[in-house]
C-alpha cells in the first residue's frame, strides 16, 4: 500500500518571516539610536542617516500594512518617544561641533517625520522586539501544528483524544469550519509558554525529540516568553514570579532593562527552533501547500 504524502501549509512559515522581519527591523532601529546616543558619529556619518531614514520608511507602512495589532500600530509612536527621550538627555553631545552641522540638520527631517503621528506609544523598542519575536514563536508552533494536524489523517490520530474531547468542543467560542476543526481542538492543549509541552507536542506531530536543539537554548527562550509575560501583563515590572523564574536579582516593582544581548540570543534561539522545524519537515518528505483562507 502506498503511504500517504506528509503536507503542510506555507502559511505559517511565511507568517513568522514576516512577523520576524518587523522585529528585526526594530532591533536594527534600536541599534541606530544606540549609535546616536553614544556620539559614536561624525560630520562623515550623513550615510548613516539615510539608512536610518530608509529603516523608518520601511517601519511606517506597517500600519496600513497591519490590521488589528496594536503592537504595530503603536510602533512609530513608540519611535517618536523614545527619539525624543533620548535626545533630550543627551542634546548636548549630539549638539558638538564635532559632530558636524550636517548631523544635527540631518536629524531635523527624522524628528518632523516622527512628530506628526498621533498615537502614544506604549512599550520600549527592546520590549517590541520581544514582542514581537514571541509573538512569532507561539504563532508559528501554534499554526504549525494545526496544519498538520488538518492536513494529514495519521497525526489526526495522534491526536484523537484532544479532538474527540466533549468538553474542548462544547467549550469552542464561535463556529469552526469542519476542514479546520481538528487542528483547532488539538491547539487547545498546546501551551505555548510551556516549553515542555511544546516538545511533548512536537514528539507527537513529527517524532522530534528537542526541536530547541540544547538546554542552554531552552533556558534562554524560557527566560525571553518570562520577560514577554511582565511587559505585557505587568508594564515591564519584575514581580514575585519572574523573579522565582528567572532568578533575577532585580527588586520586586523595578522595571526590567532589556539589554541587546538578550535580545539577540532570543530572536536566534526562537529561529533555531523554526529551521530545527522546518529541517524535520523536510527530512520527512512534507510538502508545503498553498491553503486559502486554510491555515
Amino acid at each position: 500500500m502506498k503511504k500517504n504524502k506528509m503536507s503542510i501549509s506555507s502559511g505559517p512559515l511565511k507568517n513568522y518571516t514576516y512577523t520576524m522581519y518587523n522585529a528585526q527591523i526594530l532591533y536594527d532601529v534600536d541599534n541606530l539610536f544606540n549609535d546616536v546616543m553614544k556620539g559614536k558619529l561624525d560630520e562623515n556619518s550623513t550615510p548613516f542617516f539615510k539608512e536610518f531614514m530608509q529603516i523608518i520608511n520601511s517601519v511606517l507602512p506597517l500600519i496600513e500594512m497591519v490590521t488589528g495589532i496594536n503592537i504595530i500600530e503603536e510602533i512609530p509612536a513608540t519611535l517618536e518617544k523614545e527619539f525624543k527621550s533620548r535626545f533630550e538627555e543627551n542634546e548636548e553631545k549630539l549638539s558638538d561641533e564635532k559632530l558636524g552641522e550636517s548631523m544635527v540638520e540631518a536629524l531635523q527631517p527624522l524628528i518632523n517625520r516622527l512628530s506628526q503621528l498621533e498615537t502614544l506609544g506604549q512599550y520600549t523598542l527592546k520590549e517590541q522586539v520581544i514582542v514581537l519575536s514571541v509573538t512569532a514563536y507561539e504563532t508559528y508552533l501554534k499554526d504549525t501544528l494545526i496544519s498538520l494536524v488538518n492536513q494529514n489523517k495519521a497525526i489526526q490520530h495522534i491526536f484523537k483524544k484532544e479532538i474527540n474531547d466533549i468538553e474542548t468542543i462544547e467549550a469552542l467560542s464561535e463556529p469552526v469550519e469542519k476542514s479546520m476543526l481538528p487542528g483547532v481542538l488539538m491547539s487547545k492543549g498546546i501551551k505555548t509558554f510551556n516549553l515542555q509541552n511544546t516538545k511533548q507536542c512536537i514528539k507527537r506531530a513529527i517524532n522530534m525529540n528537542n526541536p530547541f536543539g540544547s538546554k542552554v537554548n531552552e533556558n534562554t527562550l524560557s527566560k525571553f516568553l518570562n520577560v514577554r509575560h511582565i511587559i505585557i501583563h505587568n508594564g515591564g515590572r519584575v514581580d514575585s514570579a519572574f523573579k522565582k523564574q528567572t532568578m533575577c536579582r532585580n527588586k520586586i516593582g523595578s522595571h526590567y532593562k532589556v539589554n541587546q544581548k538578550q535580545l539577540r540570543d532570543g530572536m536566534e534561539v526562537i529561529d533555531t527552533f523554526v529551521n530545527n522545524i522546518e529541517k524535520r519537515l523536510d527530512n520527512l518528505g512534507c510538502e508545503r501547500i498553498e491553503l486559502k483562507g486554510v491555515k
